[in-house]
């Protein structure tokens, strides 16, 4: 199963941009997109519970349907397996599996027939960020809410590695953006 593995760090967009040039390592910028991800879950909150997730993502490339397992942490990084096609396609299907639904090329009907409901929407602003030489990508977000926000998605070590040069692997968070925004709506 694909394994994701990231670290989510609060800090401004222009201070991750200016650690990266501080320890010469190039980068490009892609355009932004915006992306509205909606958070589902039944009514006893047995996906939560599991620490698992079922996201629809839309943004202007279309509808993405993703499954998140529970985390694991290593340091700063955070790894889970993640299951996510767009509808009607395989990995969509393995996705709606892995939440306990049937396989459908509608999977909003599905998780309604199923009975769940909408538990976070999270709005962002994204733009890729190729890093020179690295397998590694990164993520500028403007969450709605929350703020700005720098995600470092590659592998594990190489993760922590840039982390660790670039000075930020104090300013990571292990939470995800759908639970602190749930976090702030229960206050």
């Amino acid at each position: 199963m694909p394994v994701e593995e990231e670290a989510k760090l609060r800090v401004s967009h222009g201070e991750f941009l200016e650690a990266l040039d501080r320890v010469g390592i190039s980068f490009s910028l892609g355009q932004p997109v915006e992306q509205v991800d909606t958070f589902y879950d039944y009514p006893d909150r047995r996906l939560t519970s599991r620490g698992v997730a079922l996201r629809i993502r839309r943004s202007r490339g279309g509808v993405v349907v993703t499954y998140k397992g529970p985390m694991s942490f290593k340091g700063s990084v955070k790894s889970r397996v993640e299951l996510e096609g767009p509808p009607g396609s395989i990995e969509a299907a393995r996705a709606l599996e892995a939440a306990g639904l049937s396989p459908t090329s509608d999977p909003e009907r599905a998780i309604a027939s199923a009975g769940l409901t909408p538990l976070v929407v999270v709005r962002k602003v994204r733009v890729p960020v190729s890093l020179e030489g690295l397998r590694s990508r990164a993520y500028l977000d403007r969450v709605d809410g929350l703020g700005e926000f720098v995600e470092i998605e590659g592998p594990a070590d190489e993760v922590m590695d840039l982390l660790r040069r670039l000075g930020l692997e104090g300013r990571a968070v292990p939470q995800t953006y759908a639970e602190m925004l749930a976090r702030l709506r229960s206050r």
